[in-house]
């Protein structure tokens, strides 16, 4: 992995950082390094096979950089060259790897149980989930779509039903640990659910998920049909119904532009209006009504 590590930043800082060279270093960190580097550093016996490969695109890196015109054509088609042989690296690579279906950790071919989580690993490679079904295409690691036909991988499906599986588990917790409140049914995805600690004996429950602010607008809506009302501050996007005794609180505290959002969940009675009674001291007017009728005649 060090090897590998060296020809990177190698290649990244001998004059690529120059004029355009930000930009070409990001596309390295951000698309190449990745993708090799989960399954390379699992593998560090092969890396030595290809280095001469790598040192050589990387040679190649450094001498187009180095030329007058650093956005020239021949700068692309050098980190092109490099982009393709490390891609074609963790694509061998994945040909003796497996991927845990539970966490996603990868893992040597010789495994039978994930090491990270103790799950039971497949018999195939992970190259089989790279492998695409319609054509036969064998794309690199990372890959969602088929560079050949486009098609959906077997990698990518599998990760979409993972994180469905994991989600439901989340929203499952929420309907047990917070009864009181409607269950998040508006939309999102990547849900986490944290214990935030202790507020006046309850415990404060935050939810987060990834999606549009438009899903507060939503569940805000179900919360009102639920018989949540809204802070009577027109900035606090809070919610809270008095069931009981106890003040029930849905403060949707974040939506950033990065599409996170989070909420949390809280008992506040400080919420309970003094000159109103909660719904267990709430007079039955019809039913004294009634009994005093009954009384009279």
């Amino acid at each position: 992995m060090g090897l590998l590590g060296n020809i990177l930043s190698d290649a990244i800082s001998s004059g690529v950082k120059k004029g355009i060279g930000n930009a070409v270093g990001k596309a390295v960190e951000k698309v190449v390094k990745p993708t090799v580097d989960n399954l390379a550093e699992k593998s560090a016996e092969h890396i030595n096979a290809t280095a001469e490969s790598l040192e050589k695109s990387a040679s190649e890196l450094r001498q187009a950089s180095a030329g007058t015109d650093s956005s020239s054509s021949s700068l692309e088609s050098a980190f092109g060259g490099l982009k393709s042989r490390l891609e074609g690296y963790a694509t061998e690579i994945s040909k003796n790897m497996k991927v845990c279906p539970e966490c996603g950790e990868a893992c040597s071919m010789d495994k039978q149980f994930c090491p990270s989580c103790g799950a039971k690993l497949p018999e195939e490679s992970a190259a089989a989930g790279y492998t695409c079904k319609a054509c036969g295409h064998v794309n690199a690691p990372g890959s969602k779509h088929c560079g050949k036909c486009g098609a959906v991988l077997p990698a990518a499906e599998a990760e979409v039903a993972r994180q469905k599986a994991a989600d439901d588990a989340v929203l499952a917790m929420f309907a047990e640990k917070l009864p009181q409140y409607p269950v998040w049914s508006v939309g999102g995805h990547d849900f986490g659910m944290s214990d935030n600690g202790q507020q006046y004996g309850h415990t404060i429950w935050a939810l987060s998920l990834e999606g549009k602010e438009s899903l507060l607008e939503a569940y805000a809506a179900i919360l009102k049909d639920a018989g949540f009302e809204h802070s009577s501050n027109p900035c606090h996007n809070v919610y809270h119904k008095v069931i009981g005794s106890e003040c029930f609180v849905c403060d949707m505290v974040d939506a950033w532009c990065d599409g996170s959002i989070s909420l949390n969940f809280y008992v506040d009675n400080s919420l309970i209006k003094k000159d109103q009674p909660s719904q267990s001291e709430t007079i039955d007017v019809a039913g004294l009504a009634k009994g005093l009728f009954k009384k009279l005649f």
